[in-house]
């Protein structure tokens, strides 16, 4: 069997055929859609071809799955991420399937739908579509009860040496490492972190230093001169862990050590306290939640509000930083303000009439602490600057007087593309110039 990501099924069965003549052909995922990441465009695949490819199948009775048929929700903490390099997946799984996330049906469905109909047994027919689940919209919503992060902490434990969050029995949420400064540090010392898993914030007496993300490879900061006796946070978040491959064994929290580097000597920091910070409803609601705004730092946040009608709706959270949200003690997963999801999906079997809840846990902090539900998901809204990791600042390419030995241009289209050389080439170097960016339609 094999997988397939567009319409060109023929071809990969033919490929398959060869490895295995005399095997029955089946496609174990033939991909409607594909899932979005943190940091990354929000993925679409065009209709047209999903449907010719399956035809093209159907026409020679090949086998098929196809994956997405509905698309749903990574609830909770239960998002992956990919490999190689980490890639963690968005808390919407929709897929851009031709069943939505909130059970939608969309073009894609009936040109799916439309296709299928023509090979149904003799005198068989296809059932109505079920209607929708009801849609309904929130007015905003304000917080007015916050519960600083670092002013409700667990009881640590201690523990000479560092070690990742599965050694101190914990699977998901995020984990605070906390030290002192036997001595002084000069101005210039580097921490190295090896390694954060997957998104860290270091502070010095309380006051922020740094964030390091995994997913752009940062696991350092330069310090600024710090006294002896200076304690120093850090606190990790664990996000999706990589699911297929050597990578799968992929522990969180920091899984080495932390060291501080000055001119050729290294130091390894030891004698820390660690604080599990579990993303369990009950860890989250029994904190002392008080009266107050917003803060530029780690806090949990609540609010209780009333409903007459219930219904599925779209929490927005364009307005947080970084983090977790509890409906009525149900996770319904992270967000993270760089997008492109900006909104989670709420089922409205989990709402109810009259009095509801929500805790939000933000590790960064919101530009604005406040709720509403939408009638219509936001996937499609990034904001984060395109960076290039393995160009330095000085370095441009000229490739005025190189030849190139292939030139063409990618459809119109997301997702993977296949180019072929029109004859064999060698070299040592691989480069494609991009000329020019594609146009949205």
């Amino acid at each position: 069997c094999v997988t397939i990501a567009y319409a060109n099924s023929i071809n990969e069965f033919k490929k398959l055929k060869e490895l295995r003549p005399d095997s029955p052909l089946m496609c174990s995922e033939y991909w409607s859609g594909w899932f979005d990441h943190w940091g990354s465009r929000h993925e679409t695949r065009p209709a047209v071809d999903m449907v010719q490819g399956i035809k093209d199948m159907l026409d020679r009775n090949i086998s098929f799955s196809l994956y997405m048929t509905h698309g749903g929700t990574t609830f909770g903490h239960w998002g992956g991420a990919n490999s190689p390099g980490f890639a963690p997946t968005c808390t919407s799984y929709d897929y851009d399937a031709p069943i939505s996330e909130a059970g939608w049906t969309t073009p894609k469905y009936f040109l799916l739908r439309n296709l299928l109909k023509n090979y149904l047994p003799a005198g068989d027919t296809l059932p109505a579509v079920p209607k929708a689940y009801p849609v309904i919209s929130i007015p905003k919503i304000q917080f007015s009860q916050v519960a600083p992060l670092f002013a409700n902490l667990p009881k640590p434990v201690i523990s000479k040496d560092i070690h990742s969050m599965e050694y101190y029995n914990q699977g998901w949420g995020s984990i605070l490492y906390r030290t002192t400064l036997s001595k002084s540090v000069d101005a210039g010392t580097v921490m190295k972190i090896n390694d954060v898993h997957d998104w860290a914030q270091v502070y010095a007496d309380g006051k922020l230093l740094a964030r390091l993300d995994r997913i752009k490879g940062e696991s350092s900061l330069t310090l600024p001169a710090l006294k002896k006796g200076t304690r120093i946070d850090i606190l990790v978040e664990a996000m999706g862990r990589i699911n297929f491959s050597k990578a799968i064994f992929d522990c969180k929290g920091i899984t080495e050590n932390v060291t501080l580097n000055k001119g050729g000597n290294s130091v390894v920091l030891h004698n820390w306290l660690v604080y599990n910070l579990p993303d369990t409803y009950e860890f989250s609601k029994n904190k002392r939640y008080k009266i107050g705004s917003k803060l530029n730092a780690p806090a949990y946040y609540r609010v209780k509000f009333s409903l007459k009608k219930t219904g599925d709706t779209f929490l927005d959270m364009s307005t947080w930083g970084k983090g977790q949200v509890w409906v009525n003690g149900h996770p319904m997963g992270r967000f993270w303000e760089i997008g492109p999801q900006q909104a989670l999906y709420v089922p409205g079997c989990w709402l109810k009439k009259g009095n509801n809840e929500i805790i939000v846990l933000d590790l960064l902090g919101p530009s604005d602490a406040f709720v509403r539900g939408l009638k219509k998901p936001i996937l499609d809204v990034l904001r984060v600057k395109t960076i290039d990791k393995h160009r330095k600042n000085g370095e441009h390419l000229n490739l005025a007087a190189d030849k190139p030995v292939y030139q063409g241009a990618f459809d119109l289209r997301n997702g993977w593309q296949e180019v072929t050389f029109g004859k064999p080439v060698t070299g040592r170097y691989f480069c494609i110039d991009a000329l020019s960016p594609q146009k949205e339609d």
